[in-house]
């Protein structure tokens, strides 16, 4: 996300261009901002930054992305060319948390990530770390599984986190009781 950025964004402007700041000087530039048959580019872009900023811990791309958003749909006369900007808004609105399964190898999060889908649970981003993970996150730390250790889920909800649970039921009604 980082790079995209750095090549795509204009500050300026708060959106993306499909043209990178160092390619070639073009006579005309192009983005995406309304939906059609194609979700629009920023607004994808936005919700992603909403999500990866939660899940790395960054609030400059959360506060982007609410910025994005709010901007595109208060200056559009066109909400029916704006559904996926709408779907990141009401994403933005509720309360948005981490469920994180600590399982000891990639096979067993796996099956664990099995029950979790297993009905919707909106507001949620759901990661895996195991033994063998590089890249966990920051509130992560410290609780990486051994080898050996059984499976235990995590939940964090903006900076409150519960206690390990040992299911994905468990998990999504620690959530729920998090968000309240």
């Amino acid at each position: 996300m980082a790079t995209t950025l750095d090549r795509f964004f204009d500050e300026g402007a708060d959106v993306f261009w499909f043209t990178s700041r160092e390619g070639e000087s073009l006579f005309a530039s192009k983005q995406s901002n309304e939906d059609s048959v194609m979700p629009s580019a920023n607004a994808t872009l936005a919700s992603s930054l909403w999500k990866l900023g939660w899940a790395f811990d960054n609030s400059m791309w959360r506060d982007l992305a609410q910025r994005m958003t709010a901007k595109y749909l208060l200056g559009t006369s066109q909400l029916d060319r704006a559904t996926r900007w709408i779907r990141a808004w009401r994403d933005m609105s509720g309360v948005y948390g981490q469920v994180v399964i600590a399982a000891p190898s990639q096979e067993e999060a796996k099956a664990e990530l099995q029950n979790w889908w297993t009905e919707a649970r909106p507001g949620t981003w759901i990661g895996c770390v195991t033994s063998e993970s590089t890249n966990i996150p920051t509130w992560m730390e410290g609780k990486r599984p051994a080898a050996t250790d059984p499976v235990q889920w995590y939940v964090c909800v903006e900076g409150a986190c519960g206690m390990p649970c040992k299911s994905a039921d468990e998990a999504w009604i620690q959530f729920k009781s998090l968000t309240r």
